[in-house]
């Protein structure tokens, strides 16, 4: 083949007459005029946000907005020296009113050069194609809102660089949110100018956070679009202020101190080199204690609930160990509050540990003090603060201890039934199942002589099982099983670092105070933006399992305030598990942010004996399966609510006086017409009646008695129509007989707390 050989073109011909053409867009010209056909019409692609009509030019869908919505569009026009005026111009604008303009089109000639910028938010939603993707999408959904905005910016730039700008300001169809805006290239430079300069990127959030404005979008910024920026710009991130580790790690510490050391403000609690001597630390010890303001406030805050503590090695090449003081929030999710640096864990380093942390926060008093198990930690902070909370075990340092010894079994079938029992000792949830099996347990395995050096190294762990049950730990319901190890992990796997172990002391610290800063600004986006916590997102999920297995469950109702669940703990075990789940709360009692928005329900509203609900404290699928059927989301039934016996009986009165009014409350019948009109008054205050109970109990003790009533209904229409009321001495007897058997039967239903009736289904169908 010819080198000259041309490209070939694609042709374009039109069915009516075999023309050909090289465009479409001649094409369709050609069957619009010559034709006189409506195919080569032009699209309209325009959509109007408020009522989805569609348009072809901008100023149809702008008249069509004044005309219709009656919405005027601002118009300004303007002329600039230079495109860096404009550029500035229209960054400010940006800022200003919490919105963006992105190039649609540029069109260019010899004499000067078109472009259109259209708001950010106009177009199409783009969704993902992915049908099995792994990431969760944005929480804000896209930009796009599927139809098109008036705003946008027309500019003509001239041969001589001034531009002519034709500005259209109103926004419709959307909220400026500044959530939704991205990083200027101006704000992106001045960060990576800041990287290039060496400064950390812990700094310029610092520095970021100091300036805060809730109307900028660098003020949202992450950590992780300082990451992008260093890839972005190339910026190198090696930050070591000097060759030597420990004089970088003097020259950090210089730098985070304030100028006045005993200000608030200080971070620095304690720090000593290693190798200068020091009587009560040791010379050959390093010690550096770290604490932010915001960490004291959070330790004021939530330090009354629960405290874990964890060392952990591996952060540095050196034989220095972090130890993390870490809190639990709002949102159930660990946040640390306190560092040490130490190379020897002793209880006296801990006694300084924490008696520099009761010099800025004096007054905690924590109900449960979790670590692993030793007691260096609790002893050190009992002789420093001097309170006695409740010890807890790490539940993921326990079971590691116990797996690992099995080893001491030399038998392979005894250790593996030994492994099965445990486990199952472990994850029990309940106290009486509990109490009966462990001593039985630890009984057998001293017993056995294969099992007996395990069985004497768990009778340790059997003599204080409070501190490691699951059964012991329901009442605080804090998932802290993981969070230590997490943070731990998240130190060592840290994204900004490739998941590497540091090899300098000072990027070591650098590090944990990068994640440190990462999660102070999570939680402040989580409480500005209301963000999804973890909590909420596992609730999600497990209603989205129970809608899966509704019609496959069995669902009991034992009582009003309890129900019985069957299922299978797995798709592949034949063996099916009861769970009782229990309505413990009313929605007053609780206002908080765990809610299910389908079961209109909330995690501290109902209680499921299930793991699940158990130890993670999540609002099971057992949970949810409840909801769906006998809280379903068309009705308005709020949960049951809790009752006193006086409460019941003053229920009971009311109902009972008003059915028994109404029924000994008759008037001799004397004509057809008459009894239809009672009747239509008897309807209407039984509905009264219905509409007025308030209480599970009430219409219980209803439909316990209705029986009784019919019989008596029953009775009264066996004699004639003139005996249908009785004579007053009568009347006054029955009246009588009626209230003492009442009394009665009122006495015993208190002592049984008003069971309800056999008949589960008329309850639902009243509630419903």
């Amino acid at each position: 083949m010819s080198q000259n050989t041309k490209k070939l073109k694609k042709i374009f011909i039109c069915t009516l007459c075999g023309k050909t053409f090289s465009k479409q867009c001649n094409l369709s010209r050609h069957i619009r005029n010559i034709h006189k056909s409506s195919e080569g019409g032009r699209k309209c692609t325009l959509i109007c946000p408020l009522c989805s009509e569609t348009f072809w030019k901008y100023t149809e869908l702008d008249a069509h907005l004044k005309n219709a919505h009656s919405i005027k569009i601002t118009e300004e026009q303007m002329i600039f020296d230079s495109k860096e005026h404009f550029q500035n111009w229209k960054q400010k604008l940006e800022t200003d009113t919490q919105s963006g303009f992105r190039m649609s089109r540029s069109l260019s000639s010899k004499d000067f050069r078109l472009t259109d910028y259209l708001c950010h938010r106009s177009g199409k939603a783009v969704y993902s194609k992915i049908i099995n993707r792994q990431r969760a999408t944005k929480g804000k959904g896209p930009n796009g809102i599927n139809c098109n905005c008036p705003a946008r910016i027309i500019t003509k730039q001239m041969a001589d660089g001034s531009i002519t700008v034709h500005f259209f300001g109103t926004h419709v169809g959307h909220t400026q949110d500044v959530g939704r805006l991205r990083l200027s290239h101006a704000e992106r430079a001045t960060i990576a100018a800041k990287l290039c300069q060496g400064i950390p990127p812990q700094q310029i959030l610092k520095d970021i956070g100091d300036e805060f404005n809730p109307s900028k979008r660098i003020s949202y910024t992450t950590l992780r679009d300082i990451h992008n920026i260093k890839h972005s710009f190339n910026v190198s991130s090696d930050i070591i202020f000097d060759k030597d580790d420990a004089e970088s790690v003097d020259v950090l510490i210089n730098q985070l101190n304030p100028l006045i050391e005993d200000s608030d403000e200080n971070p620095i609690l304690a720090y000593k080199p290693y190798g200068v001597e020091d009587l009560e630390i040791g010379t050959n010890n390093f010690f550096l204690i770290f604490m932010n303001q915001a960490q004291r406030e959070l330790l004021n805050i939530y330090g009354n609930d629960i405290l874990m503590i964890d060392s952990t090695h591996g952060t540095n090449p050196y034989k220095i160990q972090l130890t993390t003081l870490m809190v639990v929030d709002r949102r159930f999710e660990g946040f640390p509050v306190a560092f040490l640096w130490s190379i020897t864990q002793t209880k006296k380093m801990f006694e300084h540990f924490f008696t520099a942390i009761k010099k800025i926060v004096p007054d905690i008093k924590p109900r449960y003090f979790m670590s692993v198990d030793t007691n260096t930690f609790y002893n050190a902070f009992v002789s420093v603060y001097g309170h006695i909370p409740s010890k807890l075990l790490c539940d993921w340092h326990t079971k590691k201890k116990l797996f690992e010894n099995l080893t001491k079994i030399s038998s392979a079938e005894k250790k593996e039934e030994t492994k099965a029992s445990l486990k199952s000792i472990i994850n029990e949830v309940d106290v009486v199942t509990f109490e009966t099996t462990l001593p039985t347990f630890t009984e057998n395995l001293i017993k056995d002589p294969e099992t007996e050096k395990y069985g004497t190294y768990f009778s340790k762990y059997a003599n204080r099982p409070e501190q490691w049950a699951l059964c012991f730990k329901k009442e605080f319901h804090r998932n802290t099983n993981l969070a230590l190890e997490n943070w731990h992990q998240e130190l060592k796997h840290n994204a900004s670092v490739g998941g590497k172990c540091q090899q300098r002391l000072d990027r070591s610290i650098q590090n944990v105070l990068e994640c440190l800063r990462q999660k102070c600004l999570k939680l402040l986006i989580y409480v500005s933006h209301n963000e999804v916590p973890h909590k909420l997102y596992a609730l999600r999920k497990r209603h989205e399992l129970a809608c899966l297995v509704l019609n496959q469950t069995d669902l009991q109702r034992e009582s009003a305030s309890t129900f019985l669940v069957t299922s299978k703990n797995k798709d592949t075990d034949p063996l099916l598990e009861f769970f009782k789940v229990t309505v413990v709360a009313q929605p007053e009692q609780c206002k908080c942010e765990f809610l299910c928005t389908e079961c209109r329900k909330c995690l501290h509203m109902l209680s499921c004996t299930c793991h699940d609900y158990s130890v993670h404290y999540n609002m099971c699928k057992h949970i949810h399966l409840v909801c769906l059927k006998y809280f379903p989301m068309h009705d308005d039934i709020q949960p049951i609510r809790t009752f006193t016996d006086q409460n019941i009986l003053d229920d009971q009165n009311y109902e009972h006086n008003t059915i028994s009014n109404h029924l000994h409350s008759r008037k001799t019948i004397t004509s057809s017409s008459e009894l239809e009109t009672l009747k239509r008054a008897a309807i209407e205050n039984f509905h009264d009646l219905v509409s007025e109970i308030s209480s599970v109990e009430a219409v219980s003790y209803l439909l316990t008695y209705l029986n009784t009533v019919r019989s008596e209904i029953h009775a009264l229409q066996n004699n004639s129509v003139d005996n249908m009321v009785p004579e007053k001495s009568n009347n006054d007897n029955k009246n009588a007989e009626h209230q003492k058997r009442y009394l009665c039967k009122l006495k015993k239903n208190k002592r049984k707390r008003c069971p309800v009736p056999e008949n589960n289904d008329c309850i639902s169908n009243l509630l419903t």
